[in-house]
Formats: C-alpha cells, sequence, structure tokens
C-alpha cells in the first residue's frame, strides 16, 4: 500500500469519526433545546434507560424490559402531547434523517435548518418555512426570448 492511500484512508476515518460525532451534537443540542421549553412535570415521566431496555448478550440486541415499554409509551405520550413536542417533533425527525444522509462533502438527503438553534422570534418561520403571497396576476410573456448571440463568430 502506498503512503497516499495509507492517509486517504486514515482521513476516510476520520471523517466518518467527524461525521458521526456532529449527527450527536445535532440530537443533543434537540434535546437540550426541548427540555427547556417544555415543562419539568414532562420530564420528571423520563424513565431511566435501565428501567426500559436491557441488553441481551445471547442475540446481541437490546430487549425491553417487563414494564419498559410502558415507562416509556407514557412519557412519549406526555412529550408528544405538550403543544411545542406536537409542533417540534416531525420537523426534528426531518432534520435528524436529512443530518443521517448527510456525507462529508454532500447533503445527499436534502438540507433542512436546524430551527431549534435559531433565536426564538425566527424559530417558527426556520421550522416551517417562509410563506410566499401572490399579490395579483402573474405576467404573460407571449414573445419567445431571442436566442443568444454568438460573440465567437
Amino acid at each position: 500500500m502506498s503512503q497516499s492511500a495509507v492517509w486517504r484512508a486514515r482521513l476516510d476515518n476520520y471523517r466518518l469519526a467527524g461525521l458521526k460525532f456532529w449527527r450527536k451534537c445535532r440530537m443533543r443540542s434537540f434535546w437540550w433545546d426541548m427540555s427547556g421549553r417544555i415543562p419539568s412535570k414532562v420530564w420528571e415521566l423520563e424513565p431511566r434507560v435501565d428501567q426500559t431496555v436491557r441488553w441481551c448478550r445471547h442475540d446481541g440486541k437490546y430487549r425491553w424490559v417487563k414494564s419498559g415499554k410502558k415507562k416509556y409509551s407514557v412519557w412519549m405520550k406526555a412529550l408528544l402531547g405538550h403543544p411545542v413536542g406536537v409542533k417540534d417533533w416531525e420537523p426534528a425527525r426531518e432534520c435528524m434523517r436529512v443530518a443521517g444522509a448527510a456525507t462529508w462533502w454532500e447533503w445527499k438527503g436534502g438540507s433542512r435548518l436546524f430551527f431549534w438553534n435559531w433565536p426564538e422570534s425566527c424559530r417558527t418561520w426556520a421550522r416551517d418555512g417562509q410563506d410566499h403571497y401572490k399579490l395579483g396576476e402573474l405576467p404573460a410573456f407571449t414573445r419567445p426570448q431571442p436566442p443568444p448571440s454568438d460573440r465567437i463568430k
């Protein structure tokens, strides 16, 4: 393996680690923002991870504990039933989907504003998009555009 191939492989690993870290930071920033805007009584319902799931060594997966799924469902219903949760949940899911599809160089899954990073005065606009208004009839052009002139000839 040549020296440049080794460096390329290392850079790819650094990029992958950087992307994973960036995605994790986006998710944490969303939950941090939600925790500041939803009352603490909803967050008190949040079950600890060890109360909901356990690692199963036999099949290498997490499994629900006996009442874990019910505790989690109660908390999510309370969270999504709050007005802030209802408005922000689906757009945030879309943001996370887009972030998950992004590569180091491209936004392969499209793009979406991380609305929770915007100031409170602009957050609704950033989350829902800007309304466009048509003030009158659009002009109708009947003459075709002239062909471009070739200056090289």
